[in-house]
């Protein structure tokens, strides 16, 4: 049992030479011009550091003739200028339709009316106040750490009485100890051994 051919069948020519010409190509491809419906060229450029391939997307009238195409072109092109040689990429094209000509303000509201793209301004949205909340965030945390450093600098500066008092004691307190364990003998005195080389 065959399975059920589609109408129509896409391929998609890729790496054709930038300088071919649109003739050349469907000179190159008229043994299959009674098969395709509908093609559409796009030529290539070569600009100072790149090339930009020239491309072909054919529409088959059955998938038999596509897939035919795809298995038996082997055309290659000849560019003289830089004595290359191009082996186009043949692929069944992932889109099986053809974009519809239509002018560009339909398209835009097309697309702007299309899920993705309303997905697409949300996150730009939601990143946009991100940032303005990051920007409100370390604008606080600076606010923060000079406050704290203001309030540490004033402290080391405030020596009330009570405080000084209170440190004093302490001293007198440490000293009064050392003296005693002086006095009493308890404390050991480290004295260097000599060396005896």
């Amino acid at each position: 049992m065959s399975q059920p051919q589609s109408e129509v069948f896409r391929v998609d020519v890729r790496k054709l030479p930038p300088n071919l010409s649109k003739e050349e190509f469907q000179q190159a491809i008229r043994d299959y011009q009674s098969n395709i419906i509908y093609q559409y060229y796009v030529p290539g450029q070569i600009k100072e550091k790149e090339i930009v391939f020239s491309r072909a997307h054919l529409n088959f009238n059955t998938q038999e003739n596509g897939l035919n195409f795809l298995n038996n072109f082997k055309q290659k092109f000849a560019d003289k200028q830089n004595n290359t040689v191009y082996e186009p990429v043949l692929r069944k094209s992932l889109y099986q339709i053809n974009p519809q000509n239509k002018d560009q303000s339909s398209i835009d509201s097309d697309y702007k009316a299309g899920y993705m793209y309303s997905q697409f301004v949300n996150y730009q949205e939601q990143q946009s106040k991100l940032n303005e909340q990051k920007v409100d965030i370390s604008q606080i945390e600076r606010k923060a750490n000079e406050d704290t450093e203001e309030k540490v600098k004033k402290f080391e500066k405030v020596q009330t009485p009570i405080i000084a008092s209170i440190e004093q004691k302490k001293k007198e307190e440490r000293m009064k100890k050392m003296k005693e364990k002086i006095n009493s003998g308890s404390t050991q005195i480290w004295v260097p051994k000599k060396n005896q080389n």
